[in-house]
């Protein structure tokens, strides 16, 4: 009985804590290497951060997604990503875009913001 009770005390353990976290860094590493080996890192593309959406410019072409199309953002040492509602696409902005710092600090509250506001409508 003792011994069922620890092995359901470590399984419990293991799902609530450490399985979502490997998932996680799993997801993220998946994603770049999808990136990389579609060249797409390779890609100009020219986002514009607006009050109501993100705006991208990717070769003559013009696209907005509002804020609510975004669940979370996520943060390497190198980049942001600011992941679409339950999909393995992102947004990424490398922190080499920034010229300090402070923008880096003020983008994070800013997007971090947008997606708490989009949460609670």
């Amino acid at each position: 009985m003792i011994i069922m009770f620890s092995v359901f005390v470590i399984a419990s353990i293991l799902s609530i804590f450490i399985v979502p976290k490997v998932i996680k860094k799993q997801v993220e590493k998946n994603f770049i290497k999808n990136l990389k080996e579609k060249n797409m890192l390779e890609m100009v593309i020219h986002y514009d951060f607006e009050e109501n959406y993100i705006e991208s410019l990717i070769k003559g072409s013009i696209g907005k997604t509002d804020y609510n199309q975004f669940d979370r953002l996520s943060e390497t040492s190198n980049l942001f990503l600011i992941h679409l509602n339950g999909q393995t696409e992102a947004v990424v902005i490398p922190k080499r875009c920034f010229e300090d710092e402070m923008q880096v600090i003020d983008f994070k509250k800013f997007i971090e913001r947008k997606l708490k506001e989009n949460k609670s409508l």
